[in-house]
């Protein structure tokens, strides 16, 4: 939270490559419950994959068999945006205002994850933190290890800003 909280309250963005399916929904669950507690600011919450999209209607159907309240999946679906096209997906790029992403792949090894990476990495204000285990050799566990740069659709991207992971 704290890492979270300062890189937003610095203007920067935050972006958090997270698994689709149950990962991605329980890491907006807990930034929506951040927010709650005042630990961090209330900005706008994005959910960009068409998977983790996907597995958040489904698990919208089936909200009495979840771990979290059939009324705090809601509550996910109402306070996030869902990004599904992949023009909306490249605008985000284009958005200066702090925000939280959340996009997949979890390890950075491929989908829309690695446009923002892309973009997001050069500005020292903005995070990305990884929610999850990184097998070795992947893009995550590299920048995890302290990597100032990796390779990204053939392009060298230097890493400037912060990177953090969650076990």
């Amino acid at each position: 939270a704290e890492h979270v909280g300062s890189a937003l309250k610095a203007g920067g963005r935050v972006l958090i490559p997270a698994f689709a399916v149950g990962r991605a929904q329980e890491i907006l669950h807990y930034l929506i419950e951040l927010e709650k507690q005042g630990r961090i600011p209330r900005v706008p919450l994005i959910l960009d994959s068409p998977m983790a999209a996907e597995a958040t209607d489904v698990f919208l159907s089936f909200g009495d068999e979840l771990v979290i309240t059939a009324e705090q999946m809601k509550e996910l679906r109402t306070r996030s945006h869902v990004v599904r096209t992949t023009d909306e997906s490249r605008a985000l790029n284009d958005q200066r205002n702090p925000a939280v992403i959340v996009s997949a792949s979890g390890m950075a090894t491929g989908g829309r994850v690695l446009h923002h990476i892309a973009h997001m990495a050069r500005n020292p204000e903005n995070l990305i933190l990884f929610a999850g285990f990184q097998a070795p050799g992947t893009r995550g566990a590299d920048m995890i290890s302290g990597e100032r740069a990796i390779k990204i659709h053939g392009e060298v991207v230097d890493i400037r800003c912060r990177v953090d992971g969650l076990d």
